[in-house]
């Protein structure tokens, strides 16, 4: 991650599209990938990937690492992933997955 929050806090959370199964459509619908939050409160986030999960980001650096306190990113390859940020009083640059 590229990113100054020497200032403020930076967190990222991850979700996975998934099959919308709560409402009875003649159709199959994914969630939207933009969805945060739906109607019913359900964030959609994986497992280990919420915001809480999350060791904040709060330096300047060029390539900082972003953590979770208990997951890790290799039980998300191959699969189609969205990314919430959550940023502080920051300026976010750019990121890189590794």
């Amino acid at each position: 991650m590229n990113v100054d929050a020497s200032r403020g806090i930076v967190k990222v959370a991850i979700g996975i599209d998934k099959l919308h199964e709560s409402v009875k459509w003649p159709f199959k619908a994914n969630l939207p990938h933009w969805m945060v939050q739906d109607r019913s409160g359900q964030t959609h986030l994986e497992k280990g990937f919420h915001f809480d999960d999350c060791e904040a980001v709060n330096v300047d650096g060029i390539e900082h690492n972003v953590e979770w306190k208990a997951a890790d990113l290799e039980s998300l390859m191959g699969k189609k992933v969205r990314l919430d940020v959550m940023a502080h009083n920051a300026d976010l640059y750019g990121l890189r997955f590794k």
